[in-house]
């Protein structure tokens, strides 16, 4: 038996004699082969040192285990995100393996967080700026202000006015306009009273230089001046054939000169006095006729002729006056004054034109007719027989023509309600006076009430000819002029040189509201663009009256 590593071993040995003999082998002892160390890692157990025989496989040290030595953990630190540039997460990695242990993730970039710096615009006395952004982070600059030139003045001028230091007379066609010394004029008068009187002709059918021979002198208008300028500047107007009376007032206010100029035109054709059902139908009707003209054609005049707003509001009847109305023929109400109401017998008479007008085409021809009837005596006094105008009427409109008035202002009774807008969007430039009455002083664009819309388009209201006027004829302090207007309106405010001195309202997110601002130092002011507003007043004299 062999030896082994561990057990002796026997072998035979024959002798050359020919005799066996047994030997004994010594163990042989183990071949030991190094079992190497591995090390352990982050993830992975390892290895002591160890022995085995090379020859009988044994163990002789047997291997260990040994733990896995686990990451040794390091901060990847978060990057934050820019403006402009991404980030990243906090993550973790192993500092001995590199492994990555918690994986960082991008973040995007924030963006700008935008601040707009507002601008501010030039005007005719300093520059301006345009509107810039920039980031209220990184304070980078997105949108850099540039200068706004400053504003040319602009090239508009407006009629101003004069006081009379004498009597003066000018004739205008037919028509005579004498002026006494110390009356204020405003520029441009007599033109618009050129207009207004072909206007007066053109509605009406008839004419100033059609009137009969026997009346001498054309239409006179003599303006009296009240000698206490603290006093108002209207008093009540009043013409007969050949003349009218009007105050120094109404060459500001002109619908009562106009009325009066209507008068003067009837008068001219046929002198005689009639019922105020007949005289002042042609008077109060054509007043209308040429506000409506001016309103079409005209319409930066309306604040000097009035809007027909005021007409309708001097003659509006009530549903209980018109039965009263009613309760009487037409005819009757030509002989018996119609008392009713503010202005009873206006109101009727406003209402009948109309409807001669409306229903004939005509309402002035009887005037050429009654004089052909009744040729006017100069040496009669008072008025002709009622009998007579109405056999006029009936002459030139027919038999009828009473009996079918009432039926037709039932059917359009609501024609003569105030107009729920007045439109000057075709007018550029307005001039606004302020109006002396004993109860004060007041301003009005229109005659509008607070229910009406006033529609505009770019227009420019002059104030410097009704502020010369305050200041150089009624003595009265300025620096406290304030307007009120509606605060969704945006206007431009200028000085007497046309230089732009600041924009003002144009809210348009806001409810309806007054804004107040200052007129000291402003001669015009422009609505820009396109709107409408409703109420407006103008305070700041000592005895100012806030109408609208």
């Amino acid at each position: 038996m062999a030896a082994t590593c561990i057990e002796d071993g026997e072998q035979e040995r024959i002798c050359s004699c020919g005799e066996k003999e047994t030997q004994f082998v010594d163990a042989l002892g183990h071949a030991e082969v190094i079992d190497e160390t591995v090390a352990a890692t982050c993830t992975s157990t390892g290895l002591t040192e160890g022995k085995h025989c090379s020859v009988c496989g044994v163990t002789i040290l047997e291997q260990k285990t040994v733990s896995a030595t686990g990451h040794t953990e390091v901060i990847d630190e978060a990057i934050a995100a820019t403006c402009t540039s991404t980030g990243l997460t906090k993550g973790k990695h192993c500092s001995v393996c590199g492994v990555t242990i918690l994986e960082q993730k991008t973040v995007s970039a924030i963006g700008h967080a935008e601040v707009i710096v507002q601008g501010t615009p030039a005007t005719g006395l300093a520059t301006g700026l345009t509107e810039g952004r920039y980031c209220s982070v990184c304070q980078e600059i997105l949108v850099e202000q540039e200068v706004i030139d400053m504003i040319p003045p602009i090239e508009i001028s407006f009629p101003s006015g004069y006081v009379t230091s004498e009597e003066m007379s000018v004739v205008i066609d037919d028509l005579e306009v004498i002026i006494p010394a110390n009356v204020y004029v405003p520029d441009g008068l007599f033109d618009r009273l050129d207009l207004i009187t072909s206007i007066i002709e053109e509605v009406s059918g008839l004419n100033y230089d059609g009137n009969p021979k026997y009346v001498s002198n054309p239409l006179d208008l003599r303006v009296v001046k009240l000698t206490d300028r603290g006093e108002s500047e209207f008093f009540l107007p009043v013409a007969a054939a050949g003349e009218a009376h009007v105050a120094p007032g109404h060459l500001i206010d002109m619908s009562d000169l106009i009325h009066e100029c209507c008068h003067g035109l009837h008068f001219n054709q046929s002198p005689w006095l009639r019922s105020l059902v007949a005289d002042e139908g042609i008077s109060t009707y054509t007043t209308y006729k040429v506000q409506e003209y001016i309103a079409q054609y005209y319409p930066e005049l309306i604040p000097f002729v009035g809007s027909v707003n005021m007409t309708f509001n001097n003659y509006m009847m009530s549903d209980e006056e018109l039965a009263l109305l009613y309760e009487h023929p037409l005819e009757y109400w030509f002989e018996v004054p119609f008392t009713y109401g503010i202005n009873g017998e206006y109101s009727v008479a406003f209402r009948f034109m109309w409807y001669l007008d409306a229903v004939y085409g005509d309402y002035t021809s009887w005037i050429i007719e009654y004089e052909k009837s009744n040729p006017y005596d100069p040496s009669w006094s008072g008025n002709l027989p009622v009998e007579e105008q109405l056999k006029a009427f009936r002459m030139v409109y027919g038999d009828d023509v009473f009996d079918g008035f009432y039926p037709w202002l039932r059917e359009n009774k609501d024609l003569f309600t105030v107009r729920e807008s007045v439109d000057l969007t075709n007018a550029e430039v307005i001039q606004l006076y302020p109006m002396v009455y004993p109860i004060g002083i007041y301003y009005t664009m229109i005659g509008q009430n607070y229910n009406v819309w006033i529609y505009y388009d770019d227009l420019y209201i002059d104030f410097s000819a009704g502020f010369s006027y305050m200041a150089e004829y009624k003595n009265r302090d300025m620096s406290g002029i304030t307007l009120y207007i509606d605060s969704r309106v945006t206007i431009e405010f200028y000085d007497g040189q046309g230089r732009l001195l600041c924009v003002r309202g144009g809210d348009s997110q806001k409810e309806y509201g007054m804004a107040q601002y200052s007129l000291d130092g402003v001669s015009f002011i422009k609505l820009v663009g396109q709107g409408r507003f409703q109420g407006y007043r103008i305070s700041g004299f000592d005895d100012t009256v806030a109408l609208q």
